[in-house]
């Protein structure tokens, strides 16, 4: 399989949300002003900035943080990799004198590391390069070229925009910000028989190349891998997962069970007068008559699905 192309996006465009950000010139700057996280009562200020980059599920993010004063002041810099709102959970990639070198989850005002290591002193005007990967689940933090940590999220994020993070009482500034995104992969599970082959042909990858997805079914694969392994590799890089149902297949449902229990956005296909087990009976069902025109509506309603999955 060819590795995902990638989009390269340069200068995003900014907006702050928490926190006092300059963004409307170039660079991005944290001016050390604002709010405190919504728990915590010693004044230590954060900030958050979101991007335009939206549907961010698997690629890297760059850019070289500058600290204009960190005399006496604990101060961090970084990136939230999955941001939706304040409200929301998400996960952040972070360096500083406050927190080392972090990957951590933010819920409801409260923070918890998944990983942590210890850093060396932030140093006044110095340019530190900060680069962010994330393949699946699993998350890379190099500085200055040396990776300094790694970890695998426990769950996906509530959203796919990119944000920067800041912290401390001086300005922190974010220069040549730039994003590598891949199309977000779409795990696509079904009968390989020739019925169900036209329908994944027709059908099923048209639509999701169209909605800005990479369709990928098991077959495509080659590889030395066991086929279990990569089933479960795949699913666990996919943003979503689509499985068509009809016949009741075990396969089928062994890699919708297995996207379920990573949490993936579903979107389940079968044909009219198919019988729902109860347990997938509550999750998004596109339903369709296995006649002619039947895949145009096909079409036109998984397209509408996929349209609002990220």
């Amino acid at each position: 399989m060819t590795s995902p192309e990638y989009e390269q996006i340069t200068q995003p465009k900014w907006k702050g949300i928490w926190g006092e950000w300059d963004t409307l010139e170039t660079p991005l700057k944290f001016l050390g002003k604002g709010s405190s996280l919504p728990t915590d009562c010693s004044g230590f200020v954060f900030g958050v900035a979101a991007s335009s980059v939206d549907r961010f599920t698997e690629g890297s993010i760059e850019a070289n943080i500058r600290f204009e004063d960190v005399a006496g002041r604990e101060q961090t810099a970084g990136v939230i990799l999955g941001f939706k709102s304040m409200n929301d959970p998400f996960f952040y990639v972070e360096f500083g004198d406050a927190c080392g070198f972090s990957i951590s989850n933010y819920t409801s005002g409260l923070v918890r590391p998944l990983v942590r290591n210890q850093s060396s002193p932030l140093r006044s005007q110095i340019q530190y390069a900060l680069k962010v990967t994330l393949r699946g689940r699993i998350v890379e933090l190099r500085i200055n070229d040396v990776k300094v940590a790694e970890t695998v999220l426990p769950a996906e994020s509530a959203g796919h925009q990119v944000a920067a993070l800041a912290s401390g009482h001086a300005p922190i500034v974010f220069e040549d910000f730039r994003v590598k995104r891949a199309p977000p992969r779409a795990f696509v599970a079904t009968e390989f028989t020739p019925a169900f082959n036209r329908v994944w042909n027709q059908v099923i990858r048209k639509a999701a190349e169209a909605e800005g997805f990479k369709p990928i079914r098991i077959d495509d694969v080659a590889g030395p891998n066991p086929i279990l392994a990569d089933i479960k590799r795949h699913v666990a890089e996919a943003a979503i997962v689509i499985a068509e149902i009809t016949p009741l297949n075990a396969n089928v449902f062994y890699e919708l069970g297995y996207a379920d229990a990573l949490n993936k956005p579903l979107v389940i296909l079968a044909q009219t007068g198919t019988r729902l087990p109860f347990d997938i009976q509550g999750y998004r069902t596109v339903f369709y008559d296995d006649v002619i025109g039947g895949e145009v509506k096909l079409m036109d309603d998984l397209r509408k699905q996929l349209r609002v999955m990220l």
